[in-house]
């Protein structure tokens, strides 16, 4: 994915009226997942751009390769591994990761119906360096949702840096949490052009792989305020 196309992308998303790339009525196992454990419900009242934006960005970057921090209890890793069926037309490999082992019982559902979904257990901060480096990944689409400390934010984007793909993102969650903020914008991002993602409940931002200056871009959003659940 270019710069272009990107715009693109989120230009849609931002005209787009109400959500159309999912149902998650139709998503294999999601009923399964039972309730959070920490932070916001997806779909549940005002929590309705989510998905529709992990959505659009997968269906335009066609990504091979996608790996999270912050399994939780698996929604996101539920609606990647659901909407890559539907939405890409290659072979998708996808990478969680937790530190808590109360996700395993949700892993293990969610392994059993898809067998391209990888786990791994333990602290990002100490674990991804050498398992991207040893394992020589590749990757086209990070989201970064785990620690949502300064130190958390920041070294999980220097980790997935380079492993990156060119035209490849790094997908932040969370920012309006300023420690996730500062973090993410304190790695190193030469090479790179950042967007404000639109009509995303709460924020996040979008770092692509371009050969940019840095530059962070803007789009005009619709506000969401809305409170994390339990």
């Amino acid at each position: 994915m270019n710069s272009k196309q990107l715009i693109k992308s989120l230009e849609d998303l931002n005209n787009r009226q109400k959500p159309e790339l999912y149902d998650v009525n139709n998503f294999k196992v999601w009923d399964k997942l039972g309730k959070q454990f920490t932070g916001d419900i997806w779909n549940n009242g005002e929590y309705i751009w989510k998905i529709e934006c992990y959505s659009q960005l997968i269906k335009d970057l066609q990504p091979s390769v996608i790996f999270e921090t912050g399994f939780n209890i698996g929604r996101s890793s539920c609606m990647f591994l659901n909407q890559s069926n539907k939405l890409v037309n290659n072979p998708v490999k996808f990478y969680s990761n937790d530190i808590h082992k109360r996700s395993l019982t949700n892993v293990k559902l969610l392994q059993n119906e898809f067998d391209n979904f990888e786990f791994l257990l333990g602290d990002s901060k100490i674990l991804l360096p050498p398992y991207l480096k040893e394992n020589n990944l590749k990757i086209d689409f990070a989201l970064v949702d785990g620690d949502h400390s300064y130190e958390g934010a920041r070294v999980d984007c220097l980790s997935f840096q380079p492993h990156i793909n060119e035209g490849g993102i790094i997908f932040v969650d969370d920012w309006w949490i300023k420690d996730v903020a500062q973090g993410a914008l304190d790695a190193r991002w030469d090479g790179w052009t950042i967007y404000q993602v639109p009509k995303y409940e709460r924020g996040a931002v979008v770092f692509l792989k371009d050969g940019g200056n840095g530059e962070f871009k803007r789009f005009n959003t619709i506000s969401t305020v809305g409170l994390f659940n339990s």
